[in-house]
């Protein structure tokens, strides 16, 4: 359903009567974090409207200070994170959600239903055209900013995936997609 010339749209400045964001953290141990912002209007249509995509050398504090100041633009009015963000580490006695809580974020878990949360997107973006004409009948419920170049990116290179040699011609197609690149698919959902 992701199109580019339907879904992609410059970014424009959001009122703060008129547009709530929520934030969205799936982080890693290893690799990169994913932060994504996304606003809702009065009609509830989403704009995925910013997005950081970081491997912070300064650790948690650094993290904080940037998600914090992508949060002063907005009026902010929750912040989730990914399950993993609030187990414990045996060494350190402490999760990345209370490391974080030290500098003034709290999250609130988020929910894991991938299935659920595709669905969902995959209905966000669906829209209908008049056969023929660049008329909308329906317009999408969900829009990103030209800015959110991971976000645009990965949904461009989502995908299912799917069974390889003698196993594919023998099984029906897998119920999920290709769990890689997908971190603001994730939030996102």
């Amino acid at each position: 359903e992701f199109k580019p010339e339907i879904h992609v749209i410059p970014p424009f400045q959001l009122n703060h009567n008129d547009f709530s964001v929520h934030q969205f953290l799936d982080q890693h141990p290893r690799t990169t974090d994913a932060v994504g912002w996304y606003a809702v209007d009065r009609k509830n249509t989403y704009y995925v409207v910013d997005e950081l995509f970081i491997k912070c050398s300064n650790g948690d504090q650094e993290l904080a200070t940037r998600v914090k100041d992508k949060d002063s633009y907005y009026r902010m009015i929750d912040h989730h994170g990914d399950a993993s963000m609030f187990i414990e580490d045996q060494h350190r006695q402490t999760s990345l959600a209370k490391e974080l809580a030290k500098y003034g974020l709290g999250y609130n878990e988020a929910s894991k239903s991938r299935t659920a949360a595709d669905r969902e997107i995959h209905n966000a973006l669906h829209y209908i055209k008049t056969p023929g004409s660049d008329i909308m009948i329906q317009s999408p419920k969900l829009y990103i900013f030209s800015t959110c170049q991971r976000h645009i990116w990965e949904l461009g290179h989502y995908r299912w995936d799917e069974w390889t040699g003698k196993a594919a011609a023998k099984r029906g197609p897998k119920a999920r997609p290709v769990d890689k690149d997908d971190h603001m698919i994730e939030n996102l959902g």
